[in-house]
C-alpha cells in the first residue's frame, strides 16, 4: 500500500503520518468518523497510531461495519470495552507501552471521574513519549480527539505541563517520528499557537461565526484571497461526511466526500425509538500476552522512578527500626541463621540500581564540570584585570609629571600612549588559521569579548586560546579593556569580516548556525519574546536534562544572544529585535 485513501478522489502519501492536522467541524457531521477512516488507512498500511479518546466512540475499530466480524486489531485501554483497564497515575507506563510495543491503540478516558485525572494522565502521557522518542525516533501517529481538552486555548493552572508536551509534540515531534491530528468541534477553544502550526486542514460543515473564524484565519495565513472567499461561502453548507481539505505540503486544496467506513461507527447518533446496534464479534487480542507486556512495563517504569526508589529506601529503613531489638529483647544465645543466596532476579534488579546510581553520578560530574568552567571565567576575568591594572601602573611610573600651567604647552597633540608600540606590526600578509578565527570571532562583537566567551566561539582550550591572544596581542591586532579584548584599527585590516544582519535575518542566522540543543532551546525562547521563561519550562518543552539545559544556555551567553533576568529566567537578547 502507497497511499492513504481517505476519498474516492484524494489519497494522502504514507509521510502524512509525521505530519500535523486538523479536523475542524460542528458536532455529528463527521470530526471523529473521518480520523477513524485515518486511522483504519494507517492500520492498512502498517502504520502506528495512538488516539486520546475523551469521549468514549474509538472503540468501534474492532468490529467490522455491520458488527458481525472482527475489525481491526486495535487495543483499547480504559473505558466500558477496554481490554485493560486506565488508571490516571498509568500516564508513563502506557507512553513507554505504545513506544516499546508499535501497534495501534486507544486511550479511553470515559471513565475518569476528574478533570484532574485526565489532565495528570495526559500530561505524563505526553512528556514521557516526547522524551522516548527524542532516544528513539520512529513513525508514530497520535490523534488528539476533543483536541481543546489537551490544548486549551484557556488554560487550567494544573495543565501547563500538559500544554507544554503536547505543544512540543506538533512544532518539533515531527523530527522524532510522530505527527498528530488535533480534532475538536470548537476550533476557537484550541490554543491558537498550536492550532495554526498545523499543516493540513481538513473542514467540514461549520456554523458558529466563533468557530468558524480559527478555520478562516487558518486559511488567510496558509491560502489565497480566492481560496479564502470559496471555504467562507460555503463552510455553513457542506453536507454531512463533505470536507474541504487543504493541504500546505502538497498545496491541494478541494472538497472532497469522506468515504465510508469499514469498521463499526460507535460514534452514531442514537435514533430515536431505534435499539442500538451492538456488535458481536470483535478483533481478536491476545489479552494474556498483552497483559505480561503491560507488567514488564509497569515493573520497568517503576524501577526507573526516583520517587518510586526513594519510597522503596523509606520503607527499608522503616522495616529496619521496627525489626530492631529493644534492651530487654537482647538474645545472648547464638541462632544459626540460613542465608539465601542471591537469585539472578535480585542480581538483576541490583544491577539497574548500580547502573542508575552510575547515571546520577555522571550527572554530577556535568555539574561539577559547569561550576569549574563558571570558576574558570572567573579566574580569568581577574587576571586579565590584574594584567591589565598592572600595565597601567608600569606606564605611569614611565610617564614624566605634567607641565605646569606656567610653561608653554607643547605643538603636537597630545595622543593616548600605546603600550603596544615596542612590537613590531606586519599586516601584509595573512594571518595563520588560528590566529585569523580567533580575530574574527573578536571582530563581530564592538564590545568586545572575554576570554572566556573566546573559549566558546571559538572551541579553542585555554591554553590554545591565549596563545592565540598573545600572538594578535604582538602584532597590534587587539587590545584589553579591563576584561574584555577588542580589535584594533590594524586588526580590521587584517581579516575581512562580512557583518551580522539585523532584526529578523539575525534571528534567522542564528537559528542556522546553531546546534540543534541550542537552536531548540532559542526557538522557545523566541516564541515567548519578550517575555522571559523559567528554566524549568525549558526541560518540559525540550525534554532535556538540567545539567545539559544549563550547557546550552551557558553557550548562548557566552555567544550573547541569550539573557539572564534579575529573577533567574532567561530571555533572548534585545538586539535580536533590534
Amino acid at each position: 500500500m502507497k497511499n492513504l485513501h481517505i476519498s474516492n478522489d484524494l489519497s494522502l502519501p504514507l509521510e502524512a503520518v509525521t505530519n500535523t492536522h486538523l479536523i475542524l467541524a460542528r458536532r455529528r457531521v463527521g470530526k471523529s468518523y473521518t480520523a477513524a477512516v485515518m486511522a483504519e488507512e494507517m492500520v492498512k498500511a502498517g502504520l502506528p497510531w495512538v488516539a486520546h479518546d475523551p469521549t468514549g466512540v474509538w472503540w468501534g475499530l474492532t468490529s467490522s461495519a455491520d458488527g458481525k466480524s472482527e475489525g481491526l486489531p486495535v487495543i483499547v485501554i480504559g473505558g466500558p470495552h477496554g481490554h485493560i483497564p486506565l488508571e490516571p497515575s498509568a500516564g508513563k507506563v502506557i507512553a513507554n507501552l505504545v513506544v516499546d510495543h508499535p501497534g495501534w491503540y486507544v486511550i479511553d478516558y470515559s471513565r475518569f471521574d476528574h478533570r484532574a485525572d485526565e489532565i495528570r494522565f495526559a500530561a505524563d502521557f505526553g512528556v514521557q513519549l516526547y522524551r522516548r522518542k527524542q532516544r528513539k525516533p520512529s513513525a508514530l501517529h497520535l490523534f488528539l480527539d476533543e483536541a481543546d481538552m489537551f490544548v486549551p486555548q484557556k488554560l487550567p493552572k494544573t495543565a501547563k505541563p500538559m500544554l507544554d508536551a503536547y505543544d512540543a509534540i506538533v512544532r518539533r515531534g515531527g523530527v522524532y517520528g510522530l505527527g498528530v491530528t488535533l480534532i475538536s468541534q470548537r476550533p476557537a477553544l484550541v490554543n491558537t499557537d498550536v492550532r495554526t502550526q498545523c499543516e493540513t486542514l481538513i473542514a467540514l460543515q461549520t456554523t458558529a461565526p466563533l468557530d468558524q473564524d480559527p478555520i478562516l484565519d487558518w486559511v488567510s495565513r496558509n491560502g489565497t484571497e480566492e481560496q479564502l472567499r470559496e471555504i467562507k461561502r460555503t463552510l455553513a453548507s457542506l453536507k454531512v461526511g463533505e470536507a474541504w481539505f487543504f493541504s500546505t505540503n502538497s498545496d491541494v486544496f478541494k472538497k472532497i466526500q469522506i468515504r465510508t467506513r469499514e469498521t463499526f461507527n460507535s460514534s452514531a447518533t442514537p435514533k430515536p425509538g431505534a435499539k442500538p446496534i451492538e456488535p458481536k464479534v470483535f478483533a481478536a487480542i491476545d489479552i494474556q500476552s498483552l497483559g505480561e507486556e503491560i507488567a514488564a512495563t509497569v515493573e520497568r517504569s517503576k524501577q526507573e522512578d526516583p520517587e518510586f526508589l526513594r519510597r522503596q529506601i523509606d520503607q527499608l529503613k522503616r522495616d529496619l527500626v521496627n525489626k530492631q531489638p529493644g534492651p530487654a529483647e537482647v538474645r545472648t544465645e547464638i541462632e544459626r541463621v540460613e542465608v539465601p543466596v542471591i537469585t539472578p532476579d535480585q542480581l538483576q534488579v541490583l544491577e539497574e540500581h548500580v547502573e542508575k546510581i552510575q547515571r546520577v553520578t555522571q550527572e554530577f560530574r556535568e555539574i561539577r564540570l559547569d561550576i569549574e568552567k563558571l570558576f574558570n571565567g572567573k579566574i580569568d576575568g581577574l587576571n586579565t584585570s590584574a594584567l591589565a591594572l598592572s600595565a597601567a601602573i608600569e606606564m605611569a611610573r614611565k610617564t614624566p609629571p605634567p607641565v605646569p600651567a606656567r610653561v608653554t604647552a607643547v605643538t603636537e597633540p597630545i595622543r593616548r600612549a600605546q603600550h603596544r608600540v615596542e612590537f613590531p606590526t606586519d599586516v601584509s600578509g595573512t594571518l595563520p588559521e588560528g590566529e585569523n578565527k580567533v580575530l574574527s570571532m573578536i571582530a563581530q562583537y564592538p564590545n568586545g569579548v572575554t576570554p572566556q566567551q573566546l573559549t566558546v566561539l571559538t572551541g579553542y582550550r585555554r591554553s590554545t586560546r591565549n596563545t592565540y591572544l598573545q600572538r594578535l596581542s604582538q602584532k597590534g591586532a587587539i587590545e584589553k579593556r579591563g576584561n574584555r579584548i577588542l580589535i584594533t584599527d590594524s586588526g580590521q585590516g587584517l581579516v575581512q569580516v562580512t557583518p551580522l544582519p539585523t532584526g529578523e535575518e539575525l534571528r534567522a542566522h542564528w537559528l542556522q548556525e546553531l546546534p540543534q540543543g541550542e537552536r531548540a532551546v532559542l526557538e522557545i525562547l523566541f516564541d515567548a519574546y519578550p517575555n522571559d521563561i523559567d528554566r524549568e519550562d525549558i526541560d518540559h518543552r525540550t525534554g532535556y536534562s538540567r545539567s545539559t539545559r544549563n550547557t546550552y544556555i551557558q553557550r548562548m551567553l557566552a555567544k550573547e544572544i541569550v539573557t539572564v533576568t534579575s529573577a533567574g529566567r532567561i530571555k533572548a537578547s534585545d538586539h535580536l529585535y533590534q
